[in-house]
């Protein structure tokens, strides 16, 4: 969660782009041409990044049981 945090994964225009736009004398960001935002606009998977990193981590989990399991004598 600290990567996607770090990489501003959650939003798609975040508030330190706006605020540089600001800073700047522009209205707001512009995220394509000829649209500008003014407010910050959250990514619409946002919601679905701590799942996804529970997923990593069972599957992470289960390779670790996987490795450290008894093997069978022979």
């Amino acid at each position: 969660m600290a990567y996607d945090t770090s990489n501003g994964a959650q939003w798609e225009v975040s508030p330190e782009q706006i605020a540089a736009a600001k800073a700047e004398g522009k209205i707001g960001f512009e995220t394509a041409p000829g649209t500008v935002a003014m407010l910050p606009i959250r990514s619409e998977t946002a919601d679905l990044l701590p799942f996804e990193w529970a997923l990593y981590g069972i599957g992470a989990g289960a390779l670790a049981f996987l490795g450290l399991r008894k093997k069978k004598a022979a």
